[in-house]
């Protein structure tokens, strides 16, 4: 997994590149420690590149879903590549998280 940090109109945006697997638990260190620390309101996890998704990487999702609901911050997953799209509807991820 690969991933970018950036900050865009008052969001924290992650975007993801390729698989996202269980290999992948340090980058999600990382990931958590930055939404803890920062000021902005908003998360963004963007899946547009994304290829792959393991059940771990779900687990992942809401880990981050709770840090940020314990911090009173609004997340938001986006997504369009047909993988992606193929994903979230095979496993109903639309009834736990917001899509931009």
């Amino acid at each position: 997994m690969q991933y970018n940090r950036t900050e865009e109109d008052q969001k924290l945006i992650f975007s993801f590149d390729g698989s996202i697997t269980f290999r992948d638990a340090d980058p999600w260190k990382e990931i958590h420690d930055s939404i803890r620390k920062t000021g902005l309101r908003k998360v963004v996890l963007d899946m547009n590149h994304v290829t792959f998704i393991d059940s771990v990487a779900f687990g992942q999702f809401i880990l981050v879903k709770d840090i940020c609901a314990e911090r009173n911050l609004t997340l938001r997953l986006k997504g369009s590549s047909n993988q992606f799209n193929t994903i979230v509807s095979h496993f109903q991820i639309n009834k736990l998280f917001e899509f931009e």
